[in-house]
């Protein structure tokens, strides 16, 4: 959270109040987590996230405590109650704090935002720059995915790639998971 400009550290701390927050250990399959437990909020982050990766993520989990405070458990856990807490909390983090640049790429994914913070190529490439993603090689080509599979890209069907593996079966692929 140092690495983020000392207004939004301040309102983040702000929304945390009266909320169990905890920073742990990387985990695999969540960025953060939200739990309501004997009548707690508790959030748990992932400490090892990057300054914008752990304002989306943080900010997302609160947007849950807010729309779960409102509703209770009567609505969808993303739905559009859900985007609209989340759509209010982030609007005072985004008031050029950052460069033009990152700005419009937040804007942009706060129009309708996801329940993922990584499902567009220009917000992946914003938060973990450097990234090769599915998207950028070409047709044809081959590549590896973090597991070690092998894949070749071969035609486009929406927003998923068909690759196939050595053996010739076939797997859809989002366009923006990280290759190698």
């Amino acid at each position: 959270m140092n690495t983020l400009p000392l207004p939004i550290q301040t309102k983040i701390n702000e929304y945390l109040d009266g909320i169990k927050f905890t920073l742990v250990e990387p985990r695999k399959t969540a960025l953060g987590v939200w739990k309501f437990r004997a009548g707690q909020h508790e959030i748990t982050v992932n400490r090892d996230l990057t300054g914008i990766q752990f304002m989306l993520t943080t900010v997302h989990e609160i947007a849950h405590v807010r729309t779960w405070n409102i509703y209770n458990n009567t609505v969808k856990l993303h739905g559009q109650e859900w985007k609209d807490q989340y759509r209010q909390l982030m609007l005072p983090l985004l008031q050029g704090y950052f460069d033009l640049n990152t700005d419009n790429i937040l804007k942009k994914h706060m129009i309708n935002p996801p329940a993922s913070a990584r499902c567009t190529a220009e917000l992946k490439r914003l938060i973990e720059p450097g990234v090769k993603l599915l998207k950028d090689i070409c047709v044809g080509c081959s590549f590896k995915l973090k597991d070690g599979r092998e894949f070749v890209k071969l035609r486009k069907r929406r927003v998923k790639w068909e690759c196939s593996d050595p053996e010739g079966k076939l797997f859809l692929v989002p366009e923006i998971i990280q290759v190698f």
